[in-house]
């Protein structure tokens, strides 16, 4: 009764453990990714730049200028979870982080731009301060204030 089916339980055992192990794997080299959304808390116009690990190519990448009106929350998009930078500016001057909680100075266009990060400025780039933050879950909000 039992005699042919040790051989068809083992299979079906060595069959469940390989799709298994593929799934660890599959989990394992994909990276966790964090939907990032920019509020903007003041009573002006912001600008922002962020620096931010790209989840589909694993590099270091600018994005800027991405506007926020007064009041303004709006999805940035999908980023690899982990650090960030952000640097932000208004329409009277002041600018988000003030130079004296920077973490990285880079370089920045003054036009819209989405690239992989420079190692040195280009024509017409001026250096920025940028400061870090941690995204440790699946949505991350900052507000600017």
């Amino acid at each position: 009764m039992f005699k042919g089916a040790m051989p068809r339980i083992a299979a079906f055992c060595g069959a469940l453990a390989a799709l298994a192990g593929t799934a660890v794997a599959q989990q394992q080299q994909a990276p966790a990714r964090s939907e990032l959304t920019l509020c903007n808390k003041t009573g002006q116009n912001i600008d922002i730049a962020v620096v931010y690990m790209d989840a589909s190519n694993g590099r270091w990448t600018l994005s800027a200028w991405h506007k926020r009106t007064p009041g303004q929350c709006a999805s940035f998009g999908s980023v690899r979870r982990g650090l960030f930078y952000y640097h932000a500016k208004n329409e009277r001057g002041a600018v988000w982080p003030s130079n004296d909680n920077t973490d990285r100075r880079y370089c920045v266009p003054s036009t819209a731009v989405r690239r992989d990060m420079a190692s040195a400025c280009g024509q017409g780039e001026a250096t920025r301060p940028f400061r870090g933050r941690m995204i440790e879950s699946d949505k991350y909000t900052f507000s600017f204030s």
